[in-house]
């Protein structure tokens, strides 16, 4: 999305103001090489007004819109609609002028690099359609309806010809800003809230490939960090329920559980307001002590406490696949669900599979969805993930790959990008976008140590939520180890962290109003949120083999604030 400079608010446009309203959806869709401003002031004369939209683009040149809603009739008189108002192309002629003069003065004030961008007026009519260029006769661009200027950089080069092109565009861009670049806490959480709507709103389109695919009976959905598997495993859980069906809904890690149990609760589908059905999320870790308890009660050796040697889980759980597996395949078994969604499915082993396909109604011919990536599964982890062999025995399967990365802004995008190593190379490999959205930079800083670095965090949460770019349920703590664990004891229960409560990202009422989370870095797999704090962490170019992929996952949680703190 382009850089926007927003005093006006979306949500507060009436009738009179439809065509500003249009005119603002279209200009969504440009890429995050253009800056608007929506809104301005200027002086017509010795009169101030107010302005609509005012579009620098990659080149450096400006674009003066002044926005209609109703199509453009003038009488003999030269009054539009026969009214007392001034012609649009009146009024745009002024505004350039008003703006051409804020941006002089401002120059003759000095500055090195800074340049008056050459600057043009157009016309955009919100209920006409059709696209009428400048001539000797009637110079001014019309552009009628949201899908010509939707096409505004294909028709950027004609319209503004007929002046210089800047040998460097960041000098008019840096003039731009200094004039029209609001820069104001509330201006800068309107556009980051913004730009959340809008990846939402992008990862939606590849909502309707569940219905294009919807006579597949098994989805197996492949997809690299931020392309909105997640979003996407949510949405056919939820789509499923609503034809009546009970739904199991399967991750592996605790705080992805909590963070589905509390968002399917509140999750509906436009225009229903029940599911028929039921969605019943549970762990890989959960869902295996239930069903010990149900199907194959006193037949297991006692759970290992935590700390015990890993062999010791590992025999704990080689029972207990046993135990459940002869269970859910014994004769007279009732299979307690209709559907299967699985995400983070690369996190669960091979031989765990034929058990959850048991404990469907229809067995392998349930309807199921397997979202997963394999790159994203953490190198420390046994045994294998392999879909070829999953799949083997399911009829109805149809492979999807999502190959644009929907989650990160250009910013965050590049900043894990920049994460090169042997270790991270499969995930980097799966970031595609080619079309990304502006956002704040990263925030690196070191720290001279760990209480410093928590100091630091502490102070860069309440500067973000006193500026309203983000709350404390919409953030992540990340830590390279568990902060609430004994051996790690960053936090004890009920403690406050930047005036908020802090709770462990997987308890189970972890994304409550006013909840700050924190996790440990190999504990936020799966997860994502508006804004995420590393915190004290080394630096990326002093970590060991081992500590590089963690890293890389938890910096990618992030979807437009991201702040390393490292020491």
């Amino acid at each position: 999305m382009a850089r926007w400079f927003i005093t006006r608010s979306p949500e507060t446009l009436d009738e009179e103001n439809e065509g500003e309203l249009i005119a603002y959806q279209a200009l969504k869709t440009l890429d995050d090489s253009w800056t608007i401003r929506w809104c301005y002031d200027y002086l017509d004369g010795k009169i101030e007004r107010e302005g609509d939209f005012l579009i620098l683009g990659p080149d450096g040149r400006l674009l003066v819109l002044e926005v209609k809603t109703r199509a453009r009739v003038f009488t003999p008189t030269g009054q539009n609609d026969g009214t007392s108002e001034k012609r649009p192309e009146d009024q745009v002629q002024s505004q350039k002028a008003g703006v051409l003069k804020a941006l002089q003065e401002r120059l003759e004030k000095g500055g090195e690099g800074l340049e008056v961008p050459w600057t043009v007026p157009a016309i955009f009519s919100a209920k006409e359609h059709g696209y009428q260029p400048k001539t000797h006769v009637y110079p001014f661009t019309l552009i009628g309806g949201p899908d010509y200027l939707r096409k505004l950089p294909q028709y950027w080069e004609e319209i503004t010809s007929g002046g210089f092109r800047s040998q460097n565009p960041e000098a008019p861009r840096d003039l731009f800003h200094l004039v029209y670049g609001d820069a104001s806490p509330e201006a800068e959480a309107r556009f980051i809230s913004e730009t959340d709507r809008l990846m939402h709103d992008n990862a939606a389109a590849d909502f309707s490939l569940l219905e294009a695919l919807s006579e597949n009976s098994q989805l197996l959905v492949h997809g690299g960090p931020g392309s909105g598997k997640s979003w996407m495993a949510e949405r056919h859980a939820l789509i499923l329920a609503t034809q009546g069906m009970n739904v199991l809904f399967l991750c592996f890690n605790k705080a992805l559980g909590a963070h589905f149990t509390q968002t399917m609760a509140r999750q509906r589908i436009k225009g229903k307001e029940d599911l028929i059905g039921k969605i019943t999320v549970r762990t890989w870790e959960a869902l295996c002590e239930e069903m010990g308890k149900r199907f194959a009660p006193g037949e297991l050796p006692e759970k290992p406490q935590q700390g015990a040697p890993d062999a010791d889980f590992d025999q704990y759980y080689t029972t207990l696949h046993s135990a459940l597996l002869a269970a859910v395949t014994a004769e007279g078994f009732e299979a307690p669900y209709d559907a299967l969604i699985v995400d983070e499915a690369q996190d669960h082993r091979n031989e765990w599979w034929e058990i959850y396909f048991a404990l469907l109604t229809g067995g392998a011919n349930s309807q199921m969805g397997i979202y997963y990536d394999p790159a994203q599964r953490p190198s420390f982890f046994s045994g294998e993930f392999s879909i070829t062999k999953i799949s083997e025995g399911l009829p109805g399967k149809a492979h999807l790959q999502l190959l644009e990365t929907r989650r990160y802004t250009r910013p965050i995008f590049e900043y894990l990008c920049s994460l090169q190593s042997e270790e991270t190379d499969r995930l980097i490999g799966g970031l595609r976008s080619s079309y990304l959205l502006a956002g704040p930079e990263v925030i690196v800083k070191e720290a001279p140590n760990p209480d410093m670095a928590k100091s630091a965090a502490a102070s860069l949460l309440k500067e973000w939520f006193d500026e309203k770019l983000v709350s404390p349920e919409e953030t992540l703590l990340l830590f390279p180890k568990d902060p609430f664990s004994d051996r790690y004891h960053q936090f004890a229960e009920d403690s406050y962290f930047a005036n908020c409560q802090i709770v462990p990202a997987d308890s189970p009422d972890a994304v409550q109003k006013g909840f700050l989370r924190a996790t440990s870095f190999n504990k936020s797999k799966g997860l994502d949120a508006r804004a995420v704090i590393l915190v004290g962490t080394s630096a990326w170019e002093d970590l060991d083999a081992d500590q590089r992929q963690p890293y890389w996952i938890a910096s990618s949680r992030a979807r437009q604030l991201l702040a390393v703190l490292s020491c």
